[in-house]
């Protein structure tokens, strides 16, 4: 898991969660060299929800290779940071697992509320409930990875979330995203993001109006952008001619500048796509050589 938040007017950058992988060094590797590409020189927090190796194995690589003004892994009611609020609920009772101590957040942005829940369990979720009843939520930050432990449906019913985001590896040993946790999210409309399925992906806030931008990779195969195009009209219910679907060349046009166009408003729809071709900051693979075919396609 791992979510940046970038303030408008250089307002301060704030990172939840670093992720992490034992096979390579995520901060080095991913996390550095995306903040560089989008013009971002230091993170002035690091909020860490709990000390899993998944949600915090970045951190001291991330620490020792970047620029991080602040880490945050403990309680604290509240903090302001430029127009973000971030609040922190804290249960009265005392918990022994280590999933259940993770913080959970409250980031209001705008007039958008993001709940991070860490890799709480329902437990925690029902007791927070109990302490706290006239919670809502614009954007729901799915509980460990959308296991069947947690994500309650008395949970979703409390805060009628808009949006919820899966930060989950592909193919993992654990199947999650729970197929339970999916139907109960889909029963609710709620409209459902997943790393998995759709790589990494912005939201927009422009007051209480959210813009979803889906970074997808691809390979080079045409077949393969055709499929994922209609699998992303399928899931969120749009039609072709509503999708406002930009495609770049990584060596061709910077990451800054793939980004600052795409969040670039008038929006077609609700629903912007960016695809990145060839992402260099996330393979080690040597580019083919690029015809006008490909270009075109």
């Amino acid at each position: 898991d791992c979510t940046l938040i970038r303030l408008p007017m250089n307002q301060g950058n704030i990172l939840i969660d670093t992720g992490g992988n034992k096979d390579y060094d995520l901060a080095t590797q991913t996390i550095i060299p995306y903040l560089k590409s989008i013009g971002i020189q230091k993170l002035d927090y690091v909020y860490i929800s709990h000390s899993d190796f998944d949600h915090c194995g970045a951190l001291e690589s991330l620490i020792e290779h970047f620029h991080v003004d602040q880490v945050i892994d403990r309680y604290e009611e509240e903090r302001i940071i430029g127009c973000m609020k971030v609040k922190m609920f804290k249960s009265n009772k005392i918990y022994f697992d280590n999933n259940d101590q993770s913080l959970i957040m409250l980031v209001e942005l705008f007039e958008n509320r993001i709940l991070f829940t860490g890799d709480a369990s329902s437990q925690v979720e029902e007791d927070l409930r109990k302490q706290y009843r006239n919670l809502n939520v614009d954007i729901l930050k799915i509980s460990h990875h959308g296991s069947k432990t947690a994500t309650s449906a008395s949970l979703l019913q409390m805060i009628q979330p808009d949006i919820a985001m899966i930060g989950v590896r592909k193919n993992n040993m654990y199947h999650h995203p729970s197929s339970e946790v999916i139907e109960r999210l889909k029963r609710k409309q709620i409209t459902i993001l997943r790393t998995d399925e759709d790589g990494m992906f912005h939201i927009r806030f422009y007051g209480k109006s959210r813009y979803i931008l889906n970074c997808v990779i691809y390979g080079e195969e045409k077949m393969l952008m055709e499929q994922k195009l209609a699998a992303l009209k399928k899931q969120y219910r749009i039609h072709e001619e509503d999708m406002n679907v930009i495609t770049y060349w990584c060596h061709e046009t910077s990451i800054s500048e793939m980004i600052e166009d795409a969040l670039t408003p008038p929006f077609l729809t609700e629903y912007k796509m960016i695809i990145m071709k060839n992402p260099l900051f996330l393979t080690t693979q040597k580019q083919k050589d690029v015809n006008e075919e490909d270009i075109q396609m």
